[in-house]
């Protein structure tokens, strides 16, 4: 039974404050922190202010006090009632991530259901955007394709990042942004050039995540980086030929989250993991519009997006269920908590993001080798590239 519930303030890895929560048991105590999106989608749902959450927070407690804690559904329940973006996703997906370690006496991955499979790490080797540096485009990512076991799989992903380091500082390298990837004053082309040679080397391949409604103003896409603006047919061709030169085995959200008929006419013309952020935003019911409409052949499963654990599973289930691999994923303002991983694990999760450089993301990576090593013969989720 759950005895009390706690918040405090915290801060992310951007210097934001974020909420950690606290669900006391009969058992013990049981923690998450939330993340937050720098770039976010209009349909994902809405973090609150910790000010206002404070003003609310008596309230949710103490509907959540004298609950079982051995089903975490019936805690996102009592939550879904008092209304996510009304107290904040960002205190919701707290909460909720909490109630599952809760109800797994601690092991998140138990209480979803067990380890299935691991994920290959989607790693982001260079950065731009609203993250931070030259680039339009948000990550230039590897998939270690050849690893045989997660840590092989996260050692490559390290290895590569620091040749594209080695690499980039004869280009002007600046530093590293929000979730650790390189800034440089490289373009698009000679970014991607150096990443997919260093990828080649280690048997790794090559994705990019767009991010494209950063770049969308008044039905059209700037791209700061090349002092030009495209129209829908330019993006188009524009992302074909950065699929074609650099032999991309993965795009997410290569245009802006309305235009359901570019993504689907993508998916037409190219076989590739044409992956869906914040077209799908984690909510069960554009992702039915998604599988329904050929839209994508991925999309991106961030819990907070979604707010709840619950709604999360249901966005998983419609993705697997419509032939979609389901990434699961960081947000750019990240907390040292690993809840991510043992979603990845207890869903069979093909790919995950979370980064390679930075404390708050190698803690992540972390988890999966900790995991790894529960199971008698752990194996690495198929993927279909």
């Amino acid at each position: 039974m759950i005895k009390n519930v706690r918040i405090e303030p915290v801060l992310n890895s951007r210097g934001e404050t974020t909420i950690f929560a606290e669900i006391i048991t009969n058992r013990g105590t049981y923690s998450a922190s939330a993340p937050s999106g720098k770039s976010k989608g209009a349909y994902e749902a809405k973090a609150q202010p910790f000010e206002k959450i404070k003003k609310l927070f008596p309230a949710v407690r103490k509907k959540l006090v004298g609950l079982d804690e051995s089903e975490f559904s019936i805690i996102d329940d009592t939550l879904e009632s008092i209304g996510v973006d009304r107290m904040g996703s960002n205190l919701a997906i707290a909460l909720s991530m909490a109630a599952v370690r809760a109800a797994g006496n601690g092991e998140a991955y138990a209480a979803l259901g067990g380890i299935k499979s691991f994920p290959y790490p989607l790693g982001n080797v260079v950065g731009g955007g609203v993250h931070g540096g030259g680039l339009s485009i948000q990550e230039v990512l590897v998939i270690p394709v050849k690893a045989k076991n997660v840590r092989e799989a996260i050692d490559t992903n390290f290895a590569i990042w620091h040749a594209v380091g080695n690499e980039l500082g004869a280009h002007g390298i600046t530093g590293r942004n929000d979730e650790g990837a390189w800034v440089a004053t490289a373009d698009e082309a000679e970014t991607l050039g150096i990443v997919t040679n260093a990828a080649k080397k280690f048997g790794a391949k090559v994705g990019i995540d767009v991010a494209a409604g950063q770049l969308y103003k008044r039905g059209k896409y700037y791209w700061p980086s090349l002092g030009r603006t495209m129209s829908k047919s330019e993006q188009m061709d524009k992302i074909l030929d950065f699929i074609k030169e650099f032999r991309l085995v993965y795009v997410e959200d290569p245009f802006t989250e309305t235009d359901w008929e570019s993504f689907a006419q993508l998916m037409k013309k190219t076989k590739i993991l044409v992956c869906g952020d914040d077209l799908f935003a984690t909510q069960p019911e554009r992702l039915d519009i998604g599988v329904h409409r050929k839209a994508a052949r991925a999309a991106i499963i961030k819990p907070d997006q979604a707010g709840l654990i619950s709604k999360t599973l249901r966005a998983i289930h419609i993705a697997k269920d419509g032939g979609l691999a389901h990434v699961v994923s960081h947000r750019s303002g990240e907390t040292c908590d690993t809840f991510i991983a043992d979603l990845a694990v207890a869903t069979g999760a093909p790919l995950i993001k979370c980064g390679i450089s930075g404390e708050e993301r190698v803690v992540k990576a972390n988890r999966l080798a900790e995991l790894w090593d529960k199971v008698k013969k752990p194996v690495m989720t198929k993927l279909r590239l």
